[in-house]
């Protein structure tokens, strides 16, 4: 089974201009629409136009981020999304209590829940991190994990994260080539190129000096083939990428760079191509509980354990009754903790405990009169 992945900035429809409208619906098209596909900088008044184009596509929209999809799409998290379906009624606003909204990520991004052929349940999550500094983007995704990790999900073997990262890779380029990009960043007033986001989507936590360790893969390092120039945004850098799990990784064929500058929009579309072999087909419910995260995937590997974390996080252990059910690792905060009593108070409440009742106290437990002393 072969699944063809998307990803795409289109710069708020480019001006809603027919022109780059037209363009961007002729790029899809003749590339073969992709299966999924993530939009960042894409309000919702025309997606459902998109989807209709592309061929009654599912879609999802979420704080300018939004995601399309061949096969049938449920979102991930409690936020504030519309969606719809191009064959289907009119789309649809959920809204959440006012109290549920303001615990959401803030950040720009889209998170769903595709499933393929009835058997194959992927999450996707599509993001716009900040375009003007790295420790703002860095904060973004560490708020975007958290938030992820609370709200729960599937394995990390089934997760796809792309769109608009804004960050460079400093391995796809020459010295030369990252003293010309300094230069003009210099220029621009802009931050000096750095590597520090994608390093820390493709490293695994290993200790609480690294920091946030997320642990995916590039597609384009995992592609077999590659098509199409290397720079996706119009300064000439690559800032736009689809990043797999490890065992979603191992099935990818092509990586293509879709040229849409300047016509469609102001960045290159990335599609990226995989290869599920036979796992895409309908399996019963007991079959796919029994199978491993790396059986659905084709390609001999162990199951990983849950990477989707930081590296303080410990295992959650044995809810108490005073969490009242709490999902995921327990708070620390003082609030949530159990009440710790001074020295002075498990002395008073011990000699409390050690005082029996006389048959003269009455029956609500009180102390008997004190007797009055002549003076």
């Amino acid at each position: 089974m072969s699944l063809r992945i998307a990803t795409l900035n289109v710069h708020g429809w480019h001006g809603l201009h027919d022109e780059a409208w037209s363009a961007l619906v002729c790029l899809l098209k003749a590339a073969g629409p992709p299966c999924v596909l993530a939009l960042q900088e894409a309000p919702k008044s025309r997606l459902p136009a998109l989807a209709r184009a592309l061929g009654d596509y599912h879609w999802l929209n979420h704080n300018g981020c939004a995601i399309l999809s061949r096969y049938p799409i449920v979102k991930a998290c409690d936020c504030t999304m519309a969606s719809g379906h191009a064959g289907g009624s009119e789309p649809k606003e959920r809204r959440m209590p006012k109290g549920a909204r303001r615990a959401d990520c803030v950040m720009r991004h889209c998170v769903g829940r595709i499933l393929i052929n009835g058997s194959l349940e992927l999450e996707v999550v599509c993001l716009h991190l900040n375009h003007v500094r790295e420790p703002t983007r860095l904060a973004e995704l560490s708020s975007l994990e958290h938030h992820l990790r609370q709200r729960g999900g599937l394995e990390p073997d089934r997760r796809v994260w792309l769109g608009d990262f804004n960050a460079l890779s400093c391995t796809d380029y020459t010295s030369s080539q990252l003293a010309r990009i300094a230069d003009v960043r210099k220029l621009g007033d802009w931050e000096a190129p750095s590597s520090e986001v994608v390093r820390t989507m493709q490293r695994a936590p290993a200790g609480k000096t690294n920091g946030l360790g997320i642990e995916m893969v590039d597609a384009r390092e995992a592609a077999a083939r590659r098509g199409g120039p290397l720079a996706t945004s119009r300064f000439d850098t690559r800032v736009d990428y689809v990043f797999l799990s490890p065992a979603l990784s191992r099935s990818v064929t092509s990586y293509e760079c879709l040229v849409a500058i300047p016509d469609a929009s102001d960045h290159n579309a990335v599609l990226v191509s995989l290869d599920l072999g036979p796992s895409g087909a309908a399996r019963s419910p007991a079959a796919r509980e029994s199978d491993s995260p790396a059986a659905l995937f084709s390609g001999p590997s162990a199951r990983r354990p849950n990477t989707l974390r930081t590296v303080s996080a410990r295992a959650a252990p044995t809810a108490p009754r005073w969490s009242r059910g709490r999902r995921g690792p327990l708070p620390r905060s003082r609030r949530e903790l159990p009440r710790r009593r001074s020295p002075q108070r498990r002395r008073a409440l011990g000699a409390r405990r050690s005082w029996v009742p006389s048959p003269s106290v009455s029956l609500r437990g009180t102390l008997p009169p004190r007797p009055r002393t002549r003076s």
